[in-house]
């Protein structure tokens, strides 16, 4: 006897069966992990190409037997990397520290950082609360990751960016790989909120009168990455390379007279050897350095004054 095999009209079945009990199975076992199934399906309907999921869904149970393995696989996936929870991460004055997130990207935290993170259903969240971070991102295309930092957003996919947060109205974001894009935080959740797109090579900054792009130097980017190595790379004024030294060090630099400010300094040094950059200062530019406190011991106070000729 012939059975009717027009698409979309295929009777009830032992196949079809074992499909719904399958898809019971995958839902009660979402929602034993506070997931939503419509966050599973939501994101597999933006990922899964359209035509093809056309003619998959031509063909009733057919097409929810080709789909279950791929929202079942889904599933798995933000079940083992999902992480509810707020989790704070932070780093001491002078540490420097790498984390591993269970969706496996990559975070470097710098010299005195704050930062929290979540990772939902939907997406990754991070808020970096003080100091500057690394992210090595894990692509998943189930999730974006986002990086709040004051008042924006930054989204990326699978990209690699350091992000400074210097107080509570100025950041700056350096991308290294990929690409991100960055909104205001009250909107970045809204369809079609309008994104600045930073590439590879590009520094944003974001300060209250708004965003600025520009385009710098490898050997810049160089620079500005040298505290991953526990480096400091100076081309700058004296004041701005003491107090680079200060982020890192209780053992302070303390410049004792103004005249020495707008001295250029240039170089790269241990971000731990406070005394030795005291002493390379002394050699360089004639400047006398008077420690209080043992050399290495971490305490105490370095003074830089002008030296003065008898």
């Amino acid at each position: 006897m012939e059975t009717d095999k027009t698409p979309g009209r295929e009777p009830p079945s032992d196949r079809a069966e074992w499909v719904r009990r399958q898809a019971e199975t995958l839902g009660r076992l979402l929602r034993a992990q506070g997931i939503e199934e419509e966050a599973v399906v939501s994101r597999i309907r933006q990922h899964y190409p359209s035509p093809m999921r056309r003619r998959l869904l031509r063909f009733g149970f057919r097409a929810a037997a080709a789909l279950l393995p791929l929202i079942g696989f889904a599933a798995y996936h933000l079940i083992q990397t999902t992480q509810l929870s707020w989790v704070s991460l932070s780093t001491a004055i002078g540490e420097v520290r790498s984390v591993t997130l269970v969706d496996g990207s990559h975070v470097k935290l710098d010299t005195d950082t704050s930062m929290r993170t979540r990772l939902s259903p939907g997406r990754r969240d991070l808020v970096l609360e003080r100091g500057q971070a690394h992210f090595d991102v894990s692509p998943d295309w189930l999730r974006d990751f986002f990086v709040t930092v004051n008042d924006r957003v930054e989204r990326a996919t699978g990209t690699k960016f350091t992000v400074t947060r210097k107080n509570a109205a100025e950041s700056e974001t350096l991308v290294t790989e990929g690409k991100i894009e960055v909104l205001d935080k009250e909107k970045a959740s809204t369809a079609g909120a309008k994104a600045t797109t930073v590439a590879a090579g590009q520094l944003v900054e974001i300060t209250p009168s708004g965003v600025r792009v520009e385009q710098i130097t490898p050997l810049e980017v160089k620079r500005r990455l040298a505290w991953m190595e526990e480096k400091l790379e100076f081309q700058e004024t004296l004041e701005q390379a003491v107090a680079e030294f200060n982020r890192y060090n209780e053992r302070k630099l303390v410049i004792d007279d103004a005249s020495l400010h707008s001295i250029p300094v240039t170089g790269r040094f241990n971000a731990h050897k406070p005394d030795l950059f005291a002493e390379g200062l002394s050699r360089s530019h004639r400047i006398d350095y008077v420690p209080i406190g043992p050399p290495g011991s971490g305490q105490g106070e370095i003074h830089l004054r002008p030296r003065v000729t008898k």
